[in-house]
């Protein structure tokens, strides 16, 4: 993917990719937030299963939900998959959420995060009604640093 840089974990690599490879596999012309949140959810060792599993989220029943939502769409299997551009927005958003936090890379927090924020997703949707809001997610990351809890010192 032209998307990938340097500068995302070998984690959030993964769930790209494995994002593009549940594309191809519901034969979709594109990549959506649905594909993404597929590839963060078959990633065995990341931080955003960590996230969802003390939420205490069935994961693979998440998984069965986004996938019942996914039609496919007969794509072309000579042509290459792309994303959307609301994937597109999804990844940038991730990408400044790390910024915030002074991570050096984007990990996969970060793409649940912005997924669970996405304007007007299905996705969105299925996070929260699986219990896994903005907030309950932001509580297992790293605080962003001009915004740290206050001391017990004051």
């Amino acid at each position: 993917m032209t998307t990938v840089r340097d500068n995302f974990t070998d984690a959030a690599r993964k769930a790209l990719s494995l994002a593009k490879e549940e594309a191809g596999r519901f034969s979709s012309k594109s990549i959506g937030p649905e594909y993404l949140l597929i590839g963060l959810l078959r990633v065995g060792d990341s931080r955003a299963r960590m996230i969802l599993q003390n939420l205490d989220i069935e994961i693979d029943r998440m998984r069965r939900a986004v996938e019942a939502y996914i039609r496919p769409d007969g794509r072309d299997s000579q042509r290459e998959i792309g994303l959307i551009l609301q994937a597109r927005q999804v990844i940038e958003s991730a990408q400044r959420e790390a910024l915030l936090r002074t991570q050096e890379r984007t990990d996969t927090d970060h793409l649940l995060l912005a997924l669970a924020q996405a304007p007007e997703s299905f996705v969105t949707s299925v996070l929260q009604n699986f219990g896994a809001r903005p907030e309950q997610i932001r509580a297992f990351m790293p605080p962003i640093p001009d915004q740290a809890p206050p001391s017990s010192q004051d």
